[in-house]
């Protein structure tokens, strides 16, 4: 689900890097390169806004296949000259400077936690697989690999590295100004990257990346052996216990407990929760008796539910869960969102559940019953229960409040 943006930082850093350096073509190349994330961009915008889609598309196929016409020639040249020539107040200085000041007025107009500043330092890896590179949350481990990431990045920083990669220390500079700047976090996740901005850290620090931050800085301790041969011991050390210890994810010691939490519960075929999986077939079989005329409306606490039923109407899918513009009652999502142990709890009024869910004409729920005890309790009164498992439940509205 981060292709996308991910993409777009590694391309914007390959593009300022073509432009700096004034390499022949620089735009022309750019246009090619920029085929696949075009593609995506296109399937992506189709469903929900078509004719914004196809325009682009044909924007782009102009630009693509119609260089040699002369005025999309001029077009392009011009563009070259123009971006060669201002490639620093544009690409380092400009554009983050403007998404810092778009996430000033953003961070005072909209008040969330997307649109706090602090939200930049929060406890990722609680909700999602993705390491720590902060220091804030570190395991030990982990925090001393950090320190050998970071002595890399600062070493490219230098003007002269052991790579002697200018396209290298292109690409860490602009991370580090714009992709992973806190102050142009806000307006970055209101139009780039959505709320899960943090993966760009994935861009910065990857398996080709550290290795070639590991390699500059155990070449820097060439001429000490001592230090080079005590680092490469620390390396190899952790690199041995880190993955063993990540097989025990409940001591959170290891390099990759967040990639194995929870996978005993996971069902290896479907990769998703066992129980809901089966909370899903149940939910798929009661739906193959629907004889209603229209699309049966449907309350999920699944991400998996239009895999397993596509043809139902969900109320709310996982975009609503984090982005409030196109909800259809907040209330009904406030009702309904499953409670989060490290996120704030708010006092809502459950005592018009039934008459929420009959408002909104909703068929059946599929819930995760211990994280919305309030809502399941609430729902029992309108509802029959036809399935529970271990975490989740399905229940049906009754005849009577449809």
């Amino acid at each position: 689900s981060s292709s996308l943006f991910m993409s777009f930082a590694i391309l914007y850093a390959l593009a300022s890097y073509l432009f700096i350096t004034k390499k022949d073509h620089a735009l022309k190349d750019m246009i090619h390169l920029l085929f696949g994330m075009v593609c995506f961009v296109v399937v992506f915008l189709f469903r929900a806004h078509p004719l914004i889609s196809i325009l682009f598309l044909l924007l782009y196929l102009s630009l693509l296949f119609f260089q040699k016409v002369s005025f999309i020639r001029k077009l392009i040249d011009g563009l070259d000259s123009f971006f060669k020539k201002y490639t620093i107040p544009i690409f380092f200085i400009g554009i983050p400077v403007l998404f810092m000041i778009g996430s000033l007025i953003i961070h005072f107009m909209i008040h969330n936690d997307f649109t706090s500043y602090m939200y930049y330092f929060k406890n990722f890896r609680l909700s999602d697989m993705i390491m720590d590179y902060t220091f804030l949350y570190s395991e030990p481990m982990e925090f001393i690999l950090n320190i050998i990431r970071w002595v890399g990045v600062l070493l490219i920083l230098r003007n002269e590295t052991v790579l002697k990669s200018n396209w290298l220390r292109s690409f860490v500079i602009i991370m580090l100004v714009f992709f992973l700047n806190p102050l142009c976090t806000i307006l970055l996740q209101m139009t780039i990257t959505g709320m899960v901005f943090y993966r760009n850290f994935m861009v910065l620090f990857n398996p080709v990346t550290e290795l070639l931050y590991f390699y500059i800085v155990i070449e820097f301790l060439k001429e000490k052996k001592a230090l080079q041969n005590g680092l490469l011991g620390i390396i190899l050390g952790i690199t041995v216990l880190g993955n063993i210890c990540s097989f025990f994810p409940q001591l959170k010691t290891g390099l990759y407990w967040v990639y194995i939490r929870g996978g005993e519960q996971v069902d290896s075929m479907y990769k998703i929760d066992k129980d809901e999986y089966m909370a899903n077939i149940v939910l798929r079989e009661e739906l193959m008796g629907w004889d209603n005329e229209r699309q049966p409306n449907v309350i999920s606490q699944s991400g998996a539910t239009m895999t397993y039923s596509p043809k139902i109407h969900q109320v709310f899918t996982s975009w609503h869960y984090h982005y409030p513009l196109d909800r259809i009652d907040e209330h009904l999502y406030e009702l309904q969102t499953k409670k989060i142990d490290w996120e704030e709890e708010k006092e809502i009024d459950y005592s018009d559940t039934c008459q929420t869910l009959q408002k909104h004409d909703i068929d059946y729920l599929l819930i995760q019953y211990w994280a919305s005890s309030e809502f399941d309790q609430a729902s029992d009164a309108c509802t029959i229960t036809f399935y529970t498992g271990s975490k989740y439940k399905v229940k049906k509205l009754n005849d009577s409040m449809r």
